[in-house]
Formats: structure tokens, C-alpha cells, sequence
């Protein structure tokens, strides 16, 4: 409880029964199963595997393995809670713009609809 995202992650990687698993925003409603599928093939070689879109690092549009969750569990009892902090502790991969577009070539996946501005944008994108 108030660990933020990180927090989040946490709980939902501790009830998972397979690994690895996706993390997703509930907030990209543009997901490209194609970059999804990418992310957990890439997953078998590393404990996370993150694109980096616009030089940000896209944890919740990403991949992890069990080595995570111990990690963000040391990280939250240390009260550590930026979520991209926790990758420089496991086997990471970060997903270069040029790899990613190659399954999400506009790049609809790390859109996030938080407002009506991003919503039109969301939309614009469908048609």
C-alpha cells in the first residue's frame, strides 16, 4: 500500500503461477500483440525486457521474469520506489527504438489515454 507502481508490480508478480509475464498500464488501450509476443520471447534470455520509447524506459509495457521479484521486494523495503531503478539489479534488455518498431512500427502500444486530448489521439489512431 502508497508503494506506487512499484508497488503494483509487486503485488501482481506475486501471484503469478508462470513466468515471465507481461506488466501492462491499464491505461494503453493500443497494445500491439505482436511487440507482447516479442517481449516474452525476448524474456526467455533475461530477467526484463523493457522498450525504451522517446528515451523513457517503458516499465509497464514490459516483460519480467521471477528474478524481479525479489529484487523489488528488497527495493521496497528499502523504501526505493522509482520503478526503472530495480532493472540495474537484474539481467535487463532494453528494447531500442529500432527493434520495437519492427512489431509496433507506429509505435500505438506506449500510448496512454489519461485524458480527452489523448483519448482523441487514441481514437485518431483506429481509424
Amino acid at each position: 500500500e502508497e508503494k506506487g507502481p512499484l508497488g503494483g508490480l509487486h503485488a501482481g508478480l506475486t501471484e503469478v503461477r508462470a513466468w515471465p509475464v507481461l506488466a501492462l498500464g491499464c491505461d494503453a488501450p493500443l497494445l500491439e500483440p505482436r511487440l507482447l509476443r516479442r517481449l516474452l520471447e525476448l524474456a526467455e534470455s533475461f530477467d526484463a525486457v523493457v522498450p525504451v520509447c522517446d528515451g523513457s524506459k517503458q516499465c509497464l509495457c514490459a516483460a519480467y521474469g521471477q528474478a524481479c521479484l525479489e529484487t523489488i521486494t528488497e527495493r521496497l523495503e528499502r523504501n526505493e520506489l522509482r520503478v526503472a531503478d530495480f532493472l540495474d539489479d537484474v539481467r535487463r534488455h532494453y528494447l531500442s527504438e529500432e527493434e520495437w518498431r519492427q512489431f509496433d512500427p507506429e509505435g500505438r502500444s506506449f500510448l496512454n489515454v489519461n485524458d480527452a486530448c489523448a483519448l482523441r489521439r487514441a481514437e485518431a489512431a483506429l481509424i
